[in-house]
């Protein structure tokens, strides 16, 4: 007996229609990552889709990715507006790099492949065990905190702050007492003190310019200061028209007897990474540079027990890595990669100790940078350990989810002889807690770490971090700088801007 009902026909003829979409969908989605892999790859890490959720890409990083291919959206781009702000965008492509067509097959991949949520990573409660007493320290009668750098000035026993909005560089002592005042202008974004010989101490400084936030303006300058006690003898430039300088660092890398400098300049899009010789008119020559944006942080070390000094810099801003500059001397180096991370990294800090005794450098590495297209908390937020494996080679042996890491330094803070890891997050978990945006991972043996921390969020919203042995006792104390204004979303604490500038964690060990 046959049937003249047509559903077996329109069920048949709906199962190949669905087998042959699904197809040209496969077929497509395969075509945008081919493109994505060949696009996207050309000036950074391939970001894997699972880095971000759906939304974030489609929202921010996306759009943001058109602009540079010259891919203009007027109902998700930035607007025209914020494109012909000179000091905070770029120059994007006047003409598309790419057919639209393909544009949207990348977008498509993306957005078919990427997660609906990431993953949360929640660690465990941190007991409010460390060998630290808090010292707050407080100019009166001021704005808001807004320090921007710190250092723990060893040699005179004093502390020094920058602070954004009052413009001023004050200096505490130990104790938490107000010593000094001197005008400042911008954002310090770094003290170095160079010399501190018969009273005498001369400090430089890296000053980003007028905004914290990434631009393209040429306002930031380094200039030195030198000081008797609390009395100001000489200010100078050193350089000046440069592109947000966040780091520097003094060396002798040519072996000629002087000290060259480093500076970092950050940039936004346009950046470098440069040395400079002094030469006998007291003016900066450049001795060798590279030419990209997203200098973080710099140390030098001997990596190849030549007897010279190599550097190592960390870069961020999209082409996210470190660089090993192996130094022939004369102002010679060798460019070596020796680690690379996708952009959503948000590179942040750099140090460079010893963890397994094994006598080779390991890096201690932060990211968590989370101001920019992707404010979410990320589980590969934290402070990693790379063991150096011998011939420089670095393969990642520890990791501490962190959320916001800003900064890391190694140093043996609990006395067993180890070398511990003191860090602080900016962008941290606000949403659950008093997070404290601190924590002191105490080094039993490595990779054994325990975690700890201090009952200090409500203080302060930690930016800055300096070590040193500030009273002489033989343990290493910790300073934390508080900017409490910073506009990226997250409520501004009255606590915070009623709080102390700073902090300093008196070691306590005996």
């Amino acid at each position: 007996m046959h049937s003249n009902s047509p559903y077996p026909l329109i069920f048949f003829l709906l199962l190949s229609y669905l087998f042959v979409s699904g197809c040209q969908s496969n077929a497509e989605i395969r075509k945008g990552e081919k493109l994505a892999k060949n696009h996207c790859s050309s000036c950074h890490v391939f970001p894997e889709p699972s880095l971000l959720n759906r939304a974030t890409w489609d929202k921010s990083v996306l759009p943001e990715m058109a602009l540079h291919y010259g891919i203009f959206n007027p109902e998700r781009s930035r607007k025209p507006e914020e494109l012909s702000n000179k000091y905070f965008t770029e120059e994007f492509p006047k003409t598309p790099l790419m057919e639209k067509k393909d544009w949207e097959a990348i977008r498509k991949f993306y957005l078919y492949i990427s997660p609906e949520k990431l993953k949360t990573v929640k660690s465990e409660p941190v007991p409010h065990d460390t060998p630290f007493e808090v010292i707050p320290l407080k100019m009166e009668k001021s704005s808001p905190p807004s320090i921007t750098a710190v250092l723990m000035g060893v040699e005179s026993s004093k502390v020094w702050l920058a602070d954004q909005n009052s413009r001023q560089l004050m200096a505490f002592n130990g104790s938490g007492k107000l010593q000094n005042v001197l005008k400042s202008s911008g954002a310090v974004s770094q003290i170095h003190i160079r010399h501190s010989i018969g009273g005498i101490e001369q400090l430089t400084l890296a000053n980003i310019g007028f905004s914290i936030k990434p631009t393209e303006a040429s306002d930031g300058f380094v200039e030195t200061l030198t000081l008797q006690g609390d009395s100001l003898l000489h200010r100078a430039f050193v350089k000046d028209w440069l592109k947000r300088p966040v780091s520097l660092m003094y060396s002798d890398w040519t072996g000629d007897g002087m000290e060259e400098l480093a500076i970092g300049n950050f940039g936004k899009n346009n950046g470098d990474f440069t040395i400079y010789s002094l030469k006998q008119d007291d003016q900066w020559e450049e001795l060798f540079k590279i030419p990209e944006p997203g200098t973080v942080a710099v140390r030098s070390h001997d990596f190849f027990g030549n007897g010279k000094e190599d550097i190592l810099v960390l870069f961020a801003q999209g082409n996210e890595r470190i660089v090993l500059l192996e130094n022939h001397g004369g102002g010679s180096f060798d460019n070596h990669l020796l680690l690379e991370f996708p952009p959503s990294y948000g590179s942040t800090s750099l140090d460079i100790v010893d963890f397994n005794g094994d006598g080779l450098p390991d890096i201690l590495y932060t990211c968590g940078d989370n101001a920019d297209l992707s404010p979410i908390l990320k589980p590969y937020h934290g402070i990693y350990v790379f063991l150096n494996e011998g011939g420089n080679k670095f393969e990642e042996a520890y990791f501490y989810p962190f959320p916001g890491a800003y900064k890391a330094i190694a140093g043996d803070f609990t006395g067993n002889g180890l070398p511990d890891i003191a860090a602080i997050s900016f962008f941290s978990d606000y949403a659950d807690g008093d997070q404290s945006g601190f924590v002191l991972l105490e080094n039993n043996g490595f990779p054994d770490f325990l975690p700890s921390t201090l009952p200090i969020g409500h203080l302060g919203r930690w930016i800055c971090m300096d070590v040193g042995d500030l009273d002489g006792d033989g343990t290493l104390d910790i300073v934390l700088g508080n900017y409490s204004r910073f506009n990226d979303g997250v409520p501004v604490r009255p606590s915070w801007q009623k709080g102390p500038h700073a902090l300093i964690l008196k070691n306590t060990i005996k």
